[in-house]
């Protein structure tokens, strides 16, 4: 399966990979899962997090979320730099 937003824009998106890393992560192949996007496991946790501050009203759980989300766009642009995403 293609990514809709690679499709549409020729240009992978911050969380070009995840899918893939967190199948390899289930798998044990933390290689792959390295390879892929290591940010996968933090983007899920900052996905509950976000879920679970709005419904809450827990600001200590957005402002998490939100970290994990600066430091995932900081390691896309890293990943664009580098031309490593896969």
């Amino acid at each position: 399966m293609t990514c809709i937003i690679r499709a549409l824009f020729s240009c992978p998106c911050p969380t070009c990979g995840v899918t893939r890393a967190i199948i390899s992560l289930l798998k044990s192949d933390i290689r792959n899962y390295c390879y892929y996007n290591i940010m996968g496991v933090p983007l899920c946790i900052a996905t509950v997090l976000m879920f679970f501050g709005e419904k809450n009203k827990n600001k200590v759980c957005e402002k998490t979320s939100i970290c994990i989300l600066i430091i995932n766009l900081l390691y896309y642009i890293y990943r664009l730099c580098a031309g490593n995403i896969p």
